[in-house]
Parts: structure tokens; sequence; C-alpha cells
């Protein structure tokens, strides 16, 4: 997936009357996206007020004219800075804390740090 000049994001997806086909088309329902990320068949933005959508990158499903993906916001998620989308699902960083949401789902959760996830720090040098 990539973002135009204009805004606008368009991704490389399955022709729905050939699936051995691809074609690009564009994903729907981005109001002024900021960030985008992909990971496996799934991409996800981070739009107006920090809200996040996704959408399945493998199928083109829209039913608007000029439209192949249709994007599903993420309850549960505004205020999001960084977003990142992997096989499983996804996360935003929302108030220095991990959110994530399993995928195909469209309800996300604040995320408790195990001793494999941490909760995101900033820091800075001094000279």
């Amino acid at each position: 997936c990539a973002r135009l000049e204009g805004g606008e994001v368009k991704c490389l997806g399955l022709h729905e009357q050939d699936e051995k086909k691809h074609a690009v088309a564009s994903v729907c329902g981005l109001d002024k996206p900021t960030k985008l990320a992909t990971g496996e068949r799934t991409g996800c933005a981070i739009v107006a007020g920090g809200k996040v959508r996704c959408w399945d990158t493998d199928v083109l499903d829209s039913k608007e004219p000029n439209c192949g993906h249709a994007s599903k916001e993420i309850t549960g998620v505004e205020n999001a800075t960084t977003i990142t989308v992997g096989f499983a699902g996804g996360c935003a960083l929302v108030g220095g804390k991990a959110t994530c949401w399993p995928k195909g789902e469209t309800k996300a959760t604040p995320t408790t740090p195990t001793s494999r996830s941490t909760t995101a720090s900033t820091s800075t040098a001094s000279a």
C-alpha cells in the first residue's frame, strides 16, 4: 500500500473476478491518513483524530464506486501516534501504551506489557 501525494491510499489486491490476477485499488473511508502500516493481508492507517482504520489488502471488497478496499474503524483507539500491523493483528501507541486488536476484529483493548512487550518510552540526550 502507498499514500499518494493528495492523501489517497492505494493497495495491490486480488481481482474479484480472477483471483490469479492482481489489481491496484483505492482504500475508502480514510479521512486524512497520516501513517500507514501493512502486515500479511492487512493494512491500517492513522486518520484524523488519531483514530485507526484497517482493511483487507488481499481482497477487493468495497461496494462503493471507484473504491476497492473497504476500511473499518478500530474502536477503542483515539490519539494514536504510531501503528504497526503483523500476522496476528495490530497495535497502536496511545499515550505511551500499546493498544492492540486481533486480526479480523474491530475492537482494541489496552495491552498489559509482558516479558515479550514493553511500554514505550522516550529519552532525551543532554550535552
